[in-house]
């Protein structure tokens, strides 16, 4: 996210001829530029939402990660054997 970021405020100066050495930060405020982490989250937590809208193997999956998150704390990363058991009876 920070090389995003970072490429990000070294166009934007470089299209306005400004020097390398600018804040990207008040450059930003005074253009009214997004942050790119702000946008990524709101379209993450628009698909999220599009997901539990429509019946379908994406929902599925969604349903068994965010369930086995809540009972025990595991993220995709972490692997958690009941989790396997739930998913091969969907």
């Amino acid at each position: 996210m920070r090389r995003l970021e970072s490429v990000q405020g070294r166009l934007i100066k470089q299209s306005l001829g400004l020097s390398k050495l600018s804040h990207n930060t008040a450059l930003l405020k005074a253009l009214n530029i997004e942050k790119i982490e702000d946008i990524v989250n709101r379209n993450v937590l628009s698909l999220y939402n599009r997901i539990f809208k429509v019946e379908s193997p994406a929902r599925r999956l969604m349903q068994h990660l965010l369930s086995r998150f809540i009972c025990y704390g595991k993220t995709v990363l972490e692997p958690c054997w009941i989790g396997w058991y739930l998913w091969a009876s969907l």
